[in-house]
């Protein structure tokens, strides 16, 4: 479980651009950007989604606004026994959820409004203890760690997994924490908690193969696998070193770790996300209650974040931050903080600047334990 401290090829790329198109659409309306005079692209809808455990299986709703704000959309929806992360499709119509604690996935359609309805069945065998999902960029395929396997299925017209044949593949490891599928679509790795990453390719038919080496060796605690939106490199926060593993990813899908293999990050370092673009890199630091911000440089090295000729390496949060998730124009950045015992949780809520460095536009209060964000847009 999570240990929280008190995330057709030319078909996908052309979704992602219209995606993108379509955010960025209001974006240079706002800059000043020229037009032909006719009708620009509708605006996709975008939604988070915040998850409350261990101690409660619920799932609260959010629109993003275009000032980058959260308004609550409807009443939480509830997952399984322990969910552990929250995963919407690049298509942003399914929402998936793995239950530790029941050795489930929860399944959900998502509503143009952004609302989660369970899917019939409800939940789907994921093995023991799964902790994270991941779905290829097509939306044809879904792949669940588990404590010693990774769960692989297909993806039906309705958003349903179907287990593949095999069902899962083997992990010797001491439990996946994080799973991540690169944006070709074409290769998976997953974080275990002795510290590894294990590697797999994916073939025409869904299903995983492990490289050879089966693992990439990392320190010995890693947290989830970010995956830039390039495909050219890999960053996974390690809690106990207060480090962040940066590796390359080879034109075969092999991790291979840079040098330094690590970047300074703070104490607790949980949870990584990176922006649509490939610029920019979060990482909450549970101990420190703050956020650590990075510019990717061009070999893939982590850098100083600077506003006007000054580093800023960090940024407050609240009280325990669990998860940091960005928002699809990459225009926002969201971290979920746990807050303290017995007390409230919040949502830190950021812009982030032209350098990608973060100001906070608010924070909002919700109830203790939370643990997880994401974030989804829809083009209807």
């Amino acid at each position: 479980m999570q240990a929280f401290l008190s995330k057709g090829e030319a078909t996908m790329k052309g979704f992602r651009n219209a995606l993108l198109a379509g955010l960025l659409a209001g974006v240079a309306a706002s800059c000043g950007g020229g037009g032909d005079g006719g009708t620009p692209p509708a605006a996709p809808s975008k939604f988070a989604y915040v998850l409350f455990s261990p101690g409660s299986s619920v799932i609260e709703q959010f629109a993003i606004g275009a000032d980058g704000m959260l308004t609550s959309i409807g009443p939480p929806v509830t997952a399984g026994v322990g969910p552990n992360s929250i995963t919407v499709d690049l298509s942003g119509r399914y929402a998936y959820v793995p239950n530790y604690g029941s050795g489930t996935v929860s399944q959900f359609t998502i509503a143009a409004s952004g609302l989660l309805t369970a899917m019939t069945p409800s939940m789907v065998a994921a093995g023991v203890n799964p902790a994270s999902v991941a779905v290829d960029p097509s939306g044809r395929y879904a792949y669940a760690g588990t404590g010693s396997s990774v769960f692989q299925y297909s993806i039906g017209p309705g958003g349903a997994l179907t287990p593949l044949t095999p069902a899962s593949v083997p992990m010797i490891a001491g439990g996946a924490r994080s799973v991540a599928v690169d944006p070709s679509g074409r290769f998976v790795y997953v974080s275990e908690s002795n510290g590894d990453v294990f590697q797999y390719t994916i073939g025409a038919n869904g299903t995983l193969s492990a490289m050879a080496p089966a693992s990439a060796t990392g320190p010995t605690s890693a947290f989830n696998v970010c995956v830039e939106a390039t495909g050219r490199y890999a960053y996974v926060p390690n809690p106990t070193e207060a480090t962040v593993s940066q590796y390359a990813i080879g034109t075969t899908g092999l991790l291979s770790a840079m040098t330094p293999s690590t970047a300074p990050a703070g104490s607790g370092a949980i949870s990584a996300a990176s922006d649509p673009f490939g610029r920019f890199v979060y990482v909450a630091n549970a101990y420190n209650d703050n956020v650590s911000q990075y510019a990717i440089s061009v070999d893939g090295k982590l850098a100083d974040i600077f506003v006007g000729t000054l580093p800023v390496p960090t940024v407050p949060a609240g009280t325990q931050p669990q998860s940091v998730a960005v928002d699809p124009s990459g225009r926002f950045v969201y971290v979920v903080n746990r807050g303290p015992k017995g007390g409230s949780g919040s949502i830190s809520q950021y812009a982030i600047g032209p350098e990608g460095g973060l100001s906070i536009l608010s924070t909002a209060t919700v109830g203790g334990g939370a643990s997880f964000i994401t974030t989804a847009g829809r083009l209807e």
